[in-house]
């Protein structure tokens, strides 16, 4: 690493973070603790700082912090969440408004954090010349309610509270666990924010009995004292986010037809792992062949946990599931959820939360993509990486289960997000650039720690239709065009993972994959995005007819209401092939059905058909 760097990058943050090691030193099942040490190596942006802020939950027991190894340095710790009013004068308006403050005042993505290290004044002129500089912090986790999950059996009351002791702990593990992008602060302290890339080393030490599968490479496992410590790299810079570990008396199986894949899971589960995982390397060919694109980590593993908070959690190279979606070879209808699932999974190994990250810059008429494994930029381009993932992964449905599946999955994703848009409002994707805050809810959906999971969900469902949309209007081949192009140049920024300056150029936003499309495909779609990336809600039409016996016409009348919540109003023709929300009614005739496009711009729209015999006779008139 250069020991000096000038930050070209645009961030509200007064240091980039280079490198960080992250070391589990101890984890005792016994009192659910885990001690822990994080060294960070950053570089300050600006001249004459004096103090960095990280992110640490207050969850976290911050022990120590010291700075170039052996400075110690002064620190606060303080939670934004306390309320600091009288619970006489708490109302709706008021209690909405202390949460989005307090969630303002710790938002990662405007420089802000939990935790302010004070720097000693003997590295001020380090600072000053804008060199390198460690900041090492000594944490302890006990108990937690978030992001980390201890799962351990009834323990004696006399058994000795070691880590050292595995009586009674057979099925004993633990692992970290997030709903979002910016729950890493739960369990270690950081720089919890997407766009925040680095480089990490990662050493968890643990009882000889145990495993412990983190994200990235195992380099190795040493001993110390009856003690293993397995140490894993990340060379591929990527946000805290992406990090994830597991820790447990878990059994091996190595796919037979894919060593690359490692699955783990208790002990006792073993025969219905094997079965379980038997076609998993099927998915990683589907999404190899479908983006023309090799699987980007040199390993994958799957772990099956207890008591996790959800289906199933995505970090770089590691998937934690919850068991109970193992199964034995005679529960067949488990087979095609639980392939569902794992599909998505590896999904999200080339678009999602995470990885993929990617960059387009433009220099003049030229327009370079760099990066690899793609991951927003913020909060407000989370849409691009989930709906990517969410849709590849229902092609898979569509080529192992068949088109009926997939089209009742596309079924249930428009019941589900009309449903929701109706009763609640719009479902937004991104926002008008430069918005911070958004009206209409009860919440702030543009603020992570105020949207509701709901929304988060029905976002998702909604993202995957855009990107539905969008490969019917770009065409198949020039879909997947896009999307290779964004994997395959991106690939090349791993060559350049020791130049921090252009790591930024990893990130993925909204206007850029925008230019990338247009660049790809010489297509304009801000229309398009400004339809139903920028702005929420659905178009509403209902259709009334009756048969006129003495014209012998069937007379058609489509109604628009876009008065109602969620609905938007749709101006233009309604044709069967160049509209994405395809509005179309067809007659019978006895060469088949015929299309007719009605023009729709003033709310209401009729039509005559003429009503051949077995129109009628299908309508119920004869």
């Amino acid at each position: 690493m250069a020991p000096e760097f000038q930050a070209l990058v645009d961030t509200p943050r007064n240091v980039k973070l280079l490198h960080q090691v992250l070391c589990i030193t101890d984890i005792n099942f016994a009192t659910k603790t885990l001690f822990g040490f994080t060294d960070m190596v950053i570089v300050p942006m600006v001249p004459q700082l004096r103090s960095v802020v990280f992110n640490c939950s207050n969850q976290i027991d911050v022990r120590r912090v010291t700075v170039q190894d052996s400075l110690d340095a002064a620190f606060t710790h303080e939670s934004s969440w306390a309320m600091n009013i009288h619970p006489c004068t708490w109302s709706v308006n008021s209690l909405s408004d202390l949460f989005s403050k307090a969630a303002s005042a710790v938002d990662a993505d405007q420089g802000k954090g939990e935790l302010l290290v004070s720097l000693p004044p003997e590295i001020w002129q380090t600072v000053d010349e804008l060199k390198v500089i460690r900041v090492g912090i000594d944490f302890r986790l006990e108990n937690p309610t978030v992001g980390c999950n201890f799962v351990c059996p009834v323990l004696p009351s006399d058994m000795p509270s070691t880590s050292s002791s595995s009586d009674g702990l057979a099925n004993s593990h633990v692992y970290s666990w997030k709903r979002a992008e910016y729950e890493a602060r739960a369990w270690f302290p950081c720089i919890d924010v997407p766009s925040e890339l680095c480089t990490w080393k990662i050493e968890v030490t643990c009882d000889r009995s145990f495993i412990a599968v983190c994200s990235g490479d195992l380099m190795g496992v040493g001993n110390t004292n009856g003690r293993d410590t397995y140490s894993y790299q990340v060379t591929i810079p990527t946000p805290a986010c992406n990090i994830g570990f597991a820790v447990g008396h878990f059994k091996l199986f190595v796919h037979p037809e894919m060593n690359e894949l490692s699955n783990f899971c208790p002990p006792d589960l073993l025969p219905l792992l094997s079965h379980t995982c038997k076609k998993l390397h099927k998915a990683f060919e589907f999404f190899e062949e479908l983006l023309s694109f090799r699987y980007p980590y040199s390993s994958y593993k799957l772990v099956f946990v207890n008591d996790i908070p959800e289906d199933m959690i995505s970090y770089l190279s590691l998937t934690l599931m919850d068991v109970r979606f193992l199964h034995h070879k005679t529960i067949i209808e488990q087979e095609p959820v639980v392939r569902s699932l794992m599909a998505r999974a590896v999904a999200q190994q080339f678009f999602g939360i995470v990885c993929f990250y990617c960059i387009v810059k433009h220099d003049g008429d030229v327009c370079t993509v760099a990066g690899c494994y793609v991951m927003p930029y913020n909060w407000k381009d989370r849409w691009l990486a989930w709906g990517a993932a969410d849709y590849i992964s229902r092609l898979y449905v569509q080529r192992f289960f068949g088109n009926n599946e997939y089209l009742y999955t596309i079924y249930e994703l428009l019941n589900d997000v009309t449903h929701y848009e109706k009763k609640f409002g719009g479902i937004v994707l991104s926002g008008p650039k430069g918005q911070r805050t958004a009206s209409g809810f009860y919440f702030d959906p543009l603020n992570p720690f105020t949207c509701s999971p709901l929304y988060v969900e029905m976002l998702v469902k909604k993202a995957s239709l855009v990107f539905r949309m969008l490969e019917k209007k770009l065409g198949k081949e020039l879909f997947f065009q896009v999307l290779n192009k964004l994997l395959t140049v991106g690939a090349h920024v791993t060559q350049q993972r020791y130049q921090p300056s252009a790591w930024l150029n990893m990130l993925l936003s909204t206007d850029s994959f925008l230019k990338c499309v247009s660049n790809v495909t010489g297509q304009d779609l801000q229309n398009f995005f400004d339809q139903w990336v920028d702005q929420g809600g659905h178009v509403q039409f209902s259709v009334s007819f009756s048969f006129n016996r003495k014209r012998n016409m069937i007379e058609l009348e489509l109604k628009q209401n876009d008065s109602a919540k969620g609905s938007v109003k749709y101006l233009g023709p309604v044709t069967d092939k160049e509209q994405l929300c395809r509005i179309c009614w067809c007659h019978a005739e006895y060469s088949g059905t015929a299309p007719h496009a009605i023009g729709e711009g003033h709310g209401v729209s009729e039509a005559s058909v003429p009503a051949i015999d077995s129109t009628a006779l299908n309508l119920g008139y004869q």
